[in-house]
């Protein structure tokens, strides 16, 4: 029997399944149907012992039996919990799960009194369990609370509590339904609790080595563990290569690399992108998988872009996320802001473009010096005036509706204009203005101003770094995918090429 770690899958080989449980307290079963937003489609979807059947779902005391088929489509996934009376699964021995031929013992826990042991969740037309171990210290009512259960004074247990931290990210039923930023999602969470598995294992197996070494247990059990925990790693990986492969081909030049051949038949589009391409994602334990970072339009943060190596790695990536952005949004649709107090960025090449197009597109150009606070402060003007639904002709001096900003060298204007930078930060992306703050010469310092910022915006680095993921926690490594000819001191072809197709909807228009 498989032998499954929190964040751990494997498939379920046949849709008809039953899930045990053994506890060394008097507890109870029951099962959830929810939806991809992990909510109930009706109290109806709470089975336990009042209810003990529901679509696809059969309860008994000991037992929920699964027929898979049955289980209508909008339901996306089945959660097993348990729950105690009187007591707190911290003060017994950790209970286990068992279903097919995959079992689940639910450690590290303290006040708990009901947990979300597995979840048996749709993918690729097929179904998957996981390992889940999430507890509630509020008891059965805290823990169908928060799936959408109306919990009431005749409903099965009192006392709501909030939850100890659950996935946010659903699965759909076929990938062919799923649109394809959801679809390279769902493959970094699966990856990112496959490789959580992994390295838990990894983590007991050295426990048990040095038990071994000491002589206290027999050789070669920790051994046994990491080769059959890779041996699972590296299926899984296979598998979501493979799946990723099939995603890409449908993928918009936006969301391609930008060698990618899809790029040499873009064409200014017509409706809003899905997303845009930050980078790839990679761990050392699977090197193989490169898992797209992507960030969803529209946007409704900030970006910021932390210096890499030298200046012109953050200028290259600045310039590389404009022209994705530019190319995701229908042509004439947005045009670019650009503020850099210092006039360091080399962004000069802007003002060679001609004039209706530095004029209706780009701003009246880079704004520096002085005029750096002046376009500051119209951009805030018109962010206060969309704000309270007033008419913005005037000051958007007849440019497109949505207006990026890029400002260079943020740690040099923090200094001068810190305040006005907070309100574009958090008025902004809301109104049609998102932002991108990119660091350059001058250090950022640790200032309230600087900490406000970041914690409102989406921090990336701008050359090779880690990030974490959102479900386990797990480090990852970003690649961002950045223009070859970006960085410079001449416009970008790629840029020019796009920057035209909007001027062009607008001279048309």
């Amino acid at each position: 029997m498989t032998e499954l770690v929190r964040g751990g899958n494997a498939p379920l080989a046949t849709p008809r399944v039953t899930v045990t449980f053994s506890c060394s307290a008097p507890a109870d079963l029951s099962a959830l149907l929810v939806g991809q937003d992990l909510r109930v489609r009706s109290d109806d979807d709470l089975i336990f012992y009042n209810a003990p059947s529901g679509p696809g779902v059969s309860w008994s005391e000991h037992a929920v039996d699964l027929d898979l088929t049955q289980v209508p489509g909008d339901v996306h996934a089945v959660l097993i919990a348990l729950s105690l009376t009187g007591t707190s699964f911290g003060s017994i021995p950790p209970p286990r799960f068992a279903v097919a031929d995959v079992s689940f013992v639910v450690d590290r826990l303290d006040a708990e009194q009901a947990i979300v042991g597995l979840e048996i969740y749709r993918r690729n037309g097929g179904w998957k369990v996981r390992a889940v171990g999430q507890g509630y210290a509020g008891g059965l009512a805290a823990l169908v609370t928060d799936y959408g259960v109306n919990v009431t004074e005749d409903a099965a247990e009192p006392a709501p509590e909030p939850p100890i931290g659950m996935p946010q990210q659903a699965h759909a039923p076929s990938s062919k339904q799923v649109p394809y930023v959801d679809r390279v999602w769902m493959v970094w969470e699966d990856a990112s609790r496959s490789l959580a598995s992994f390295r838990a294992t990894c983590d007991h197996a050295l426990t048990l080595r040095d038990e071994e070494i000491a002589g206290r247990m027999p050789r070669g059990r920790s051994d046994e563990l990491i080769s059959a925990a890779k041996k699972r790693l590296d299926a899984d990986i296979t598998h979501l290569v493979a799946e990723l492969a099939v995603s890409e081909s449908e993928a918009a030049p936006e969301l391609a690399p930008f060698d990618s051949v899809s790029w040499l038949t873009w064409d200014a589009k017509t409706d809003l992108g899905e997303g845009l391409l930050l980078g790839r994602l990679h761990a050392d334990e699977s090197p193989e998988l490169r898992v797209p970072l992507i960030l969803r339009m529209p946007w409704r943060r900030g970006v910021w872009i932390n210096r890499g190596t030298s200046p012109s790695d953050s200028i290259g990536f600045a310039w590389s996320l404009a022209t994705r952005f530019l190319a995701s949004v229908p042509a004439g649709f947005a045009g670019l802001e650009v503020i850099d107090a210092t006039g360091l960025s080399g962004a000069g090449w802007l003002h060679g473009f001609p004039p209706p197009t530095v004029t209706g597109l780009l701003g009246g150009g880079v704004a520096m010096g002085h005029g750096a606070g002046q376009r500051l402060s119209r951009l805030i003007d018109l962010i206060d005036l969309r704000s309270i639904g007033g008419d913005d002709d005037e000051l958007a001096a007849g440019g497109p509706p949505v207006r990026l900003v890029l400002i260079f060298d943020v740690g040099a204007a923090l200094e001068q204009y810190g305040d006005q930078l907070i309100r574009l930060i958090d008025g902004g992306p809301s109104v049609g203005i998102p932002v991108i703050m990119v660091e350059t010469d001058t250090p950022t310092d640790e200032s309230v101003r600087a900490l406000r910022i970041k914690q409102a915006s989406h921090t990336l680095p701008s050359s090779e770094g880690t990030l974490s993921d959102g479900w386990v926690g797990g480090d990852w490594t970003l690649i961002p995918d950045v223009l070859p000819d970006s960085g410079g001191t001449k416009a970008p072809v790629l840029f020019s090429h796009v920057l035209g197709e909007h001027a062009r909807a607008i001279d048309r228009g």
